[in-house]
């Protein structure tokens, strides 16, 4: 009955929703309108911000749209955010799941305070199979939540792919479909290429054998690393312009999570650590120097005892790949380490061993 009324309330509230805007996004799949006076504020490789004005208010609200890389199961992400809001300081309201599109959005509403205003942060992850999810983040003064709210679920309602197709919730189990390829448009007649001007893969000069459900692999890195504590699938290197060690563990697709997920599951154990977090960064998965696919979580914020920032990483060269974890303390450390270890991602890569 309680809820009933609420509901009552808020179709009741006045929402002007007759023109509007349009946001798409190929690379997820995805486009849905929202109302004209939502402006897009900032975009970048990964997200599309657009600020939502507050009526009769100075205040302004916020929708953060993120290209994320999951793949996992739907309950270690909301556990994630959990642990994340708990971290955080947030007070988590609930947890819940929607259909959109027959496909479920895992949702997860959080009320903070920031600056002296009371705000409500309702996060989503539109579960779809795909190698990149919808991520949003809408984040507006707790007073004008439910009007925004409501707004942001009619926009939710207009969702749609851009190539019609319908949606389907992911199977972290399966591989993802192969998408067709794409035919070329038609160009003037041109000397083609054989593909000898293209930059070929350079393997690093240093190796240590290691071994992956009893197969032999090496694991390739540059210059200036030395490899100390090497078990049978695993080592520690270290280099003169980092303090601390750089730990490695190699794998098997065969029968491990894939990368993507391992990965995933490494940085959320490390975010365990901290009492807050300042700043994460993630890159998406590419080719390094050496061919290998690789991808990297960096966070920075405080721990019990001060600055804590950590690095987590994978490559994938074939079936096999390697993750890689690193943690400092000095902050005035941290951007050169930050340029090392990633060049040494840059050149990492797997063999398997003759």
């Amino acid at each position: 009955m309680k809820f009933a009324l609420l509901a009552a309330a808020v179709a009741l509230l006045p929402v002007s929703f007759q023109d509007t805007a349009t946001f798409k996004d190929d690379q997820l799949n995805l486009v849905f309108d929202h109302p004209s006076t939502w402006k897009v504020d900032k975009r970048t490789k990964r997200s599309t911000t657009i600020k939502i004005p507050i009526e009769g208010s100075s205040d302004e609200g916020s929708l953060e749209v993120i290209r994320a890389s999951f793949r996992s199961d739907a309950d270690v992400w909301q556990t994630i955010q959990a642990r994340s809001a708990e971290i955080g300081k947030r007070t988590m309201v609930r947890q819940w799941e929607q259909q959109v599109l027959g496909t479920p959005l895992l949702l997860t509403q959080l009320e903070f305070s920031q600056g002296g205003v009371q705000k409500t942060e309702l996060t989503g992850l539109f579960y779809s199979k795909s190698p990149l999810k919808m991520l949003f983040k809408l984040t507006v003064p707790t007073a004008a939540y439910e009007t925004t709210q409501y707004q942001f679920q009619r926009t939710l309602e207009t969702l749609r792919t851009i190539d019609g197709n319908t949606p389907t919730a992911d199977d972290p189990t399966a591989p993802l479909p192969v998408a067709p390829a794409k035919p070329e448009p038609v160009r003037p007649k041109k000397v083609l290429s054989d593909g000898s001007d293209r930059p070929k893969p350079v393997t690093a000069p240093l190796t240590t054998e290691l071994t992956v459900s009893t197969r032999k692999v090496t694991l390739r890195y540059p210059e200036g690393w030395s490899a100390t504590d090497v078990q049978e699938n695993g080592l520690v290197l270290k280099n003169g312009e980092v303090a601390g060690p750089v730990t490695v563990k190699v794998f098997s697709t065969l029968d491990s999570d894939a990368p993507l997920t391992a990965l995933f599951k490494l940085s959320s154990a490390s975010l365990a650590d901290y009492k807050k977090v300042e700043k994460r960064e993630d890159a998406d998965p590419r080719p390094n120097k050496a061919g290998a696919t690789v991808s990297y979580v960096w966070r920075k914020g405080t721990a019990a005892n001060g600055d804590l920032m950590t690095m987590e990483a994978y490559g994938q060269s074939g079936e096999h790949y390697f993750l890689a974890s690193y943690r400092l303390t000095d902050p005035l450390a941290y951007a050169s380490e930050r340029k090392a270890l990633e060049a040494l991602l840059s050149q990492m890569s797997l063999e398997v061993a003759p």
